[in-house]
């Protein structure tokens, strides 16, 4: 679609701020061994007991020594003012540290925070870098805002398609803000347009679930 066409309905301000809820990553085995699991189980459980001292003090050293699950959480307690001082900067300098071991709940806060502007100055490049990383992994929030990047042109250039394409795949997660932007962005493409980036669609998650059983069958 050309980016001269008329934008449909803003659809980027339709995209919300990312709610930064509670998302705590139990994470069972890890390359570090059992011992650093059972701190991160321990953790876990007392998160879910409204005890965030005893999960700081769990979780904490483990994200200092560079466990990127504990750093997520540690980082989403900074995010929600669990047991510590909200503080979104902070929760953005964790998040960044596990988003470079490649955890991608931590890729998709950070993403949502630079386009945003919550914690960090705004960054639509830097939102776009992490929104990818997190959206090919099919992490539905994050396909959703990088297809409002592309919607807007806001970090990345202005493609209607793309933005279809990356809110479609959000949709088919039953994501209903990404079901109802690309029913808006639909209505102003033209049939031909839909269905190829349908078919783009279906070769990408065709392609990732290749990649996802090649992987498990190596492993």
């Amino acid at each position: 679609m050309s980016s001269n066409a008329p934008h449909p309905n803003k659809l980027a301000a339709i995209a919300p701020a990312i709610v930064l809820a509670i998302v705590v990553a139990i994470v069972t085995l890890t390359p570090r061994g059992p011992l650093f699991a059972q701190d991160l189980q321990a953790g876990a459980e007392a998160a879910r007991r409204g005890d965030y001292a005893t999960a700081l003090a769990q979780w904490r050293p483990l994200a200092e020594s560079g466990d990127a699950a504990a750093q997520f959480n540690v980082g989403m307690m900074h995010a929600r003012g669990d047991g510590v001082p909200e503080d979104f900067a902070e929760a953005a300098r964790w998040f960044r540290m596990a988003s470079e071991q490649g955890q991608t709940d931590a890729q998709a806060r950070l993403g949502g925070m630079y386009a945003h502007g919550i914690g960090l100055e705004k960054d639509y490049l830097e939102a776009a870098k992490w929104l990818t990383l997190a959206a090919e992994q099919h992490h539905a929030e994050s396909q959703y805002e990088l297809g409002a990047l592309y919607a807007d042109g806001n970090g990345v250039v202005q493609d209607y398609t793309t933005a279809y394409f990356w809110f479609s795949l959000a949709a088919l997660q039953r994501l209903f803000p990404a079901m109802d932007a690309q029913a808006r962005l639909g209505a102003s493409m033209v049939p031909e347009q839909i269905g190829m980036t349908e078919q783009m669609v279906q070769e990408w998650l065709e392609e990732t679930r290749a990649a996802q059983s090649q992987k498990a069958d190596d492993s």
